[in-house]
């Protein structure tokens, strides 16, 4: 991740907030301190911009500048460069974010140019990407925000709508910050682009995040659906997977890839408040140790310190690999947690079962992916299936629903006529 490039531009905009609200222009600062500091209008504007010379500032400010902007605006040194505690934890979640994405450049349509995405949604987009975005945003909740999510759909389908456009947009846009003033602010979708750099160097970090994240059962039951759905096929009373795919979420499971985290947010489409949900839960019940990771190897460094090498260094060490290891065993523990994990911890053996039937049924010198007929590839008569007896692929599947029925029965605001989808196997009657 480039962490000098986000956290330069930050610190410029702290300076450039200060000296606006002394109502001075660039030049007429500088003349004004002239005597304090010896800093040109240039000098001042690259900061301000976030901008390192590698010949003139490499490590963007010295020390005197640190003391002096500090000392003017009347913070510590350490507000000057991190912020104060709110925006430090910012920054502690455009990190995890970013190893979380961990530079994915998979793309929800497979026709478009594959790109690194920034999985926090920008107010300030086009029009029309905006307006798709959040009619997918904005589909449930209360009257305000359907009648919104309303707004943006006829406005992305170009039909006449009863708000005007400019007015539409910023409706809809001060109603998504209301909803999460961090996924949806004006601020955090551009300096998350600025951390961004292209290369992929966290994939266990970003797999074990993401098994972090099903301690929310709604994020775990609607993503792990997902990938159920898109890669798996029901054929002949087998479960097997598609023969058309290249990855597959159980085998990053295992591997610890960290492929999966543009699927996780749903490219910011119709389950992404679900994850938007889940990674603030996660967070809030285990910010205190990150945090305290943060404050040790980040927020306690000096700028010169902090290079682009030595940051991907403590986020790629084992140290921090551990934590997140920790973290992830202390949530799998806490009760409100638990059904989450269950259902995950089932629904993730059902793939692997998926998978081991189908490794065992494919074709010798079958090679895939490929989009030819499903039964050229695999032999069912390999492997004898019995419809009758309760194997483990039944189990799961009833526990699977058991616990879906078991999360939704807690909700006293719904009330639910959920069907129990394991009828052949238990006979179970309402209490």
């Amino acid at each position: 991740m480039n962490f000098e490039r986000m956290n330069d531009k930050i610190i410029g905009e702290r300076v450039k907030r200060y000296r606006k609200s002394l109502g001075l222009t660039q030049e007429k600062f500088c003349d004004t301190f002239d005597e304090k500091v010896s800093i040109d209008k240039f000098r001042l504007s690259a900061i301000e911009s976030g901008k390192r010379d590698k010949r003139k500032n490499p490590h963007f400010l010295t020390n005197n500048y640190i003391d002096f902007f500090s000392e003017q605006i009347g913070i510590s040194t350490k507000e000057l460069l991190f912020g104060d505690k709110q925006e430090r934890i910012n920054i502690v979640k455009l990190v995890l974010l970013s190893l979380f994405m961990n530079g994915t450049k998979k793309m929800a349509n497979t026709k478009e140019i594959p790109r690194e995405i920034n999985p926090i949604f920008d107010p300030l987009q086009e029009d029309k990407e905006l307006f798709r975005l959040a009619m997918m945003n904005l589909i449930d909740g209360n009257d305000e925000e359907r009648l919104l999510g309303g707004v943006a759909s006829k406005e992305y389908l170009g039909i006449t709508s009863p708000i005007p456009k400019v007015e539409g947009r910023i409706r809809i846009t001060k109603k998504l910050e209301e909803i999460d003033n961090f996924f949806f602010g004006k601020n955090f979708a551009r300096y998350y682009d600025l951390l961004m750099d292209g290369r992929q160097l966290f994939p266990e970090q970003s797999s074990v995040l993401l098994k972090s994240l099903f301690g929310n059962f709604d994020f775990a039951s609607d993503f792990l659906d997902r990938c159920d759905s898109l890669e798996n096929y029901s054929y002949e009373g087998w479960e097997l997977r598609n023969t058309d795919l290249e990855i597959f979420y159980i085998d990053n499971y295992l591997d610890g890839k960290g492929n999966f985290a543009a699927a996780a947010i749903d490219w910011k489409e119709l389950s992404y408040r679900k994850f938007i949900n889940a990674f603030n839960e996660f967070l809030n019940l285990h910010l205190e140790k990150f945090y305290d990771f943060f404050e040790s190897n980040i927020f306690s460094k000096s700028i010169k310190a902090l290079s682009n090498a030595y940051v991907n260094e403590v986020f790629g060490s084992s140290n921090f690999i551990n934590l997140t290891k920790d973290i992830l065993e202390a949530d799998q523990f806490i009760p409100s947690r638990m059904t989450g994990h269950n259902f995950a911890r089932a629904e993730i053996q059902k793939l692997f079962l998926i998978k081991k039937d189908s490794e065992d049924l494919l074709r010798d010198n079958a090679t895939l992916p490929s989009k030819r007929r499903f039964d050229d590839y695999y032999d069912l008569s390999k492997k004898e299936k019995s419809n009758r007896e309760y194997d483990l692929s039944k189990y799961l599947y009833d526990f699977e629903n058991l616990t879906y029925v078991f999360a939704h029965s807690k909700r006293e605001e719904e009330n639910l006529e959920l069907g129990l989808h394991a009828p052949t196997y238990f006979a179970v009657k309402s209490l």
